[in-house]
């Protein structure tokens, strides 16, 4: 019989289509990720579902599907497939990382502990699913278990910038000022103008009333990343605070010139002109800032009369 076969071939068509729909979706998956390095995430979508209707259970293709609609903002169809992952493949830490991630974007932080829990116990030494586990803690208003899981990612990988810069903002929550500063300045020794550490150093300046070194440090990263618009939001807040009315409309133009589109700016930029009496010029700012964020309504209510 194998002499014949070597003559004849194999005419066995079950295996004939097996073999026909493994090539398929082993095509789909290379135009699927092709599609994604070239930014054509609607593309990619299509090419990942193909492979779902020959194989409902291809992990590879609810991977990539769940990331695609996390950057398309489809959170729950994300979750509902890297769940299916999860459930297939009970010991692929990835999932549970994923799975923790997607809950964080909605706000579930019950689920992201669980989560990161269950990534811990595939894998204790994870820096990520510490961190993420810390997270979720935080999220729940849990400091102090948020500060100890934080801790431990830490430990595992000491350049652990986001798990440091967390913990700092929990420290500085909780005035441990000096504490918070370690953090800070361990992250800055390898990056020192990191913007981030450099934010939250500025707040414990402006926490400890030294107005002049955080406003110096708010500056600093502006002329770093003139599109960074949180140092611009909390200079120009910090100088208005301390009656430097002039120079936080000098500093709110060059902001607004360079960011037109965040209200903050035009929201400050009008109480700074109606502490100089313009009350024509602080209306039509008030009124580009409810343009731009409409749920800033209740925070104008009654400041000024149409």
């Amino acid at each position: 019989m194998s002499f014949l076969k070597k003559i004849f071939g194999t005419k066995n068509p079950e295996e004939q289509e097996s073999k026909k729909i493994k090539n398929t979706i082993q095509t789909l998956k290379f135009d699927g990720l092709k599609a994604l390095k070239m930014g054509k995430i609607d593309h990619a979508e299509a090419f990942f579902n193909k492979v779902l209707e020959y194989n409902e259970d291809d992990i590879d293709a609810l991977l990539h599907l769940s990331q695609i609609y996390i950057r398309t903002h489809e959170l729950d169809v994300a979750k509902q497939h890297m769940t299916k992952v999860a459930e297939l493949a009970p010991q692929l830490i990835e999932a549970r990382l994923n799975l923790a991630q997607i809950c964080q974007f909605k706000k579930d932080y019950l689920e992201m502990l669980d989560a990161a829990n269950e990534a811990i116990t595939i894998d204790s030494e994870n820096a990520i699913a510490h961190y993420l586990q810390g997270v979720a803690y935080y999220g729940q208003k849990d400091k102090f278990n948020a500060i100890a899981s934080l801790t431990r990612a830490i430990a595992i990988n000491n350049y652990y910038t986001e798990a440091l810069l967390l913990r700092a903002k929990i420290l500085i929550s909780m005035q441990e000022y000096n504490e918070a500063i370690k953090d800070l300045n361990q992250i800055m020794e390898r990056e020192k103008d990191q913007e981030d550490a450099l934010l939250l150093l500025s707040e414990i300046y402006e926490y400890q009333k030294d107005f002049e070194q955080a406003s110096h440090i708010y500056s600093k990263i502006t002329e770093l990343n003139p599109f960074n618009t949180k140092a611009y939001i909390q200079l120009s807040e910090l100088l208005i605070k301390t009656n430097k009315i002039e120079k936080a409309l000098i500093v709110l133009d060059e902001a607004i010139e360079l960011n037109p589109t965040i209200a903050d700016l035009y929201q400050n930029r009008g109480k700074a002109k109606l502490v100089l009496g313009d009350k024509e010029g602080a209306l039509e700012d008030t009124k580009k800032a409810l343009e731009l964020d409409p749920s800033k309504k209740e925070q104008f209510s009654g400041e000024f009369k149409n």
